[in-house]
Formats: C-alpha cells, sequence, structure tokens
C-alpha cells in the first residue's frame, strides 16, 4: 500500500487487457507494468510501463517508488528501476526474441537497458543501476528495526543465482540525482545462502526464505531471522510491536499526531491512514503538522493525510 493509501502491484510482460469498474480499457498486451487502484479494486490504473519481470515494489520513507527488473538473458542486466507517472521502461515482449537489429532487437541495439546514454531512445526512463543477477524479494528498511546505523534508509534485495554460494542478500541507499537518483553504499549484505524472499517483522528482525540449493524442487526450505543484538535493545522497537498489534483506529487523534513524528515508516504511515479515515475532523491537526512541525516525515505524511 502506497502512501496515498492506493494498492500498488505489478505485472510481467505477458502483458495485460483489462475492463476497469468503471469500463476503461486498459490495453498494454506487450509489456510489464506498475498499477495501482484503490483497496477494492475500483479506479484501476497504469503507473508506468516498459518493464520485463519486475521482483517486488518498495517505497522509500520519502514516497519513492522502486523495483528490480530481471535480465532476458542476452547480455543485458538486471536493472533498479525508478517507478515515476507515466514513465516507459523500455521492454516489449517481442524483443526476447530478437530481429534483424540485433539479437533481443532494439533492447540491445539502442542500449535501452543501460545506464544513461546519448544513443538511448528519448522516451525511456533509463534505470538507476544493474544490481543482482537473478533479483527476487525486495524490502525497504522502516526505520526501528534491529539492524546496524548504516542500514538506515537502506533497500534489500534477494539475488538468486541457483547456487548457494553465489547468492543472497545485496543491501544498497539512494541519493537524489538530479530529478532522479543513483545508488550509494551497494554491497553484499547476507551472502551464501540461496535467498528468494526478505523482509523485515514488527520484532525489529529481518527475516529471509531460503531455497536451499538448485533451481528444481528440493522438498525443504529454511527461514532465517537476523538481527543486531545491540539494536534490537532499542525502544523504538518494543513500541512498534506493541503499536501494531493492538491498532490505530481507536486511538485519540492527538496520539495519532504525535506518531506522524515516528521512527518507523509502518507506524507513521498506519497513524496517517487513520486520521485521513477520520474525515474533515483530522484536517485542522493534519494542517497544522504539515505547515508548522520540525520533522520533515511528519509533515510529508500529514499533507498525505490531507
Amino acid at each position: 500500500q502506497g502512501p496515498d493509501g492506493l494498492l500498488y502491484f505489478s505485472i510481467g510482460d505477458r502483458g495485460l487487457n483489462v475492463k476497469t469498474k468503471e469500463g476503461k480499457k486498459l490495453f498494454y498486451p506487450d509489456t510489464g507494468a506498475v498499477l495501482r487502484c484503490e483497496l477494492d479494486g475500483s479506479n484501476l490504473e497504469v503507473v508506468h510501463t516498459g518493464l520485463r519481470n519486475p521482483q517486488e515494489l518498495a517505497f522509500d520513507a520519502h514516497g519513492d517508488l522502486f523495483t528490480v527488473d530481471n535480465n532476458s538473458d542476452s547480455g543485458d542486466r538486471a536493472r533498479l528501476v525508478y517507478i515515476v507517472e507515466g514513465g516507459d521502461s523500455g521492454w516489449r515482449t517481442g524483443y526476447q526474441y530478437g530481429s534483424d537489429m540485433s539479437d533481443r532487437g532494439p533492447w540491445n541495439a539502442e542500449k535501452i537497458w543501460h545506464l544513461p546514454n546519448p544513443e538511448q531512445p528519448a522516451y525511456v526512463v533509463p534505470p538507476l543501476a544493474h544490481i543482482t543477477s537473478g533479483p527476487s524479494g525486495f524490502c525497504y528498511n522502516y526505520g526501528a528495526t534491529a539492524l546496524p546505523a548504516r542500514y538506515a534508509d537502506h533497500f534489500f534485495i534477494c539475488d538468486f543465482r541457483g547456487s548457494s554460494g553465489g547468492s543472497g542478500v545485496y543491501s544498497f541507499a539512494v541519493k537524489p540525482k538530479g530529478a532522479s537518483f543513483e545508488v550509494a553504499d551497494g554491497h553484499e549484505f547476507i551472502w551464501s545462502l540461496l535467498a528468494t524472499d526478505c523482509d523485515f517483522a514488527p520484532d525489529g528482525g529481518f527475516y529471509v526464505s531460503d531455497w536451499v540449493e538448485g533451481w528444481n524442487l528440493t522438498g525443504k526450505g529454511r527461514i532465517y531471522r537476523f538481527a543486531d543484538p545491540e539494536a534490537v535493545k532499542k525502544p523504538a522497537i518494543v513500541e512498534v510491536k506493541k503499536l501494531l498489534a493492538e491498532g490505530f483506529d481507536r486511538r485519540p487523534g492527538a496520539e495519532l499526531v504525535k506518531l506522524l513524528a515516528h521512527a518507523d515508516l509502518r507506524i507513521r504511515q498506519e497513524a496517517q491512514f487513520a486520521l485521513a479515515e477520520r474525515g474533515p475532523e483530522s484536517i485542522p491537526a493534519l494542517a497544522k503538522v504539515a505547515k508548522e512541525d520540525k520533522n520533515p516525515l511528519a509533515r510529508l505524511h500529514a499533507i498525505w493525510g490531507l
């Protein structure tokens, strides 16, 4: 769920041909895409196209959306993609089969998958970086988690390569670069494990699912929990677990307003949603935070809530 309260999801390059609840035709038969809709399925719309096989979506603390798109096994690289409204990353299903132009057609010949360069078509939103060989599960550090301070505002992407020795979880952050971003602090975070998915639990731990070995069914699997012994002592982690378990619907408005400045993205967002759900009665408090609060993240959530 995005900061706007909408449900975001992706589809691979089998494409889509959908008639929405409102009768609108969404026809993208030859490309992967990111879509969004209300939680009841209404107002379905396409956000970003030109993807091949996007592996999960992850928002950062400022509401920017990213995915890692898989390669086509033709010398191209898996790509970190900044998902922007109306953006096109350039992939089309037919490129998988090549053309007289080259293997994979324009995808290789026009350097569509490359980092920004003068030879790319002007319509393409170029990738931010080439990371991983087999992108799988993807997540973002919510804030109050049991990892060292280095991993604040970091993303985590599973790199599944078929063998445990060459696979693991890659971590990185992004920093602004013009109207887009560039990767910072990219490195192998947890390695020599055939990771398929990862996420943070309410207890602050970083959980990773493990395929064990190979591409075929193994009949077994493992789930690991990683936590720094010092970081796990942070009071905010205990608070997150308690707040998420109790819920937000019955909390006083004044408490919800304070939680807009919480250290954890999950708590800030739940407080924002709860205030927005209460309608006009929340407007004065949200407007005050949006105008006056010294915490920029609290101001962001107040604006989104409004």
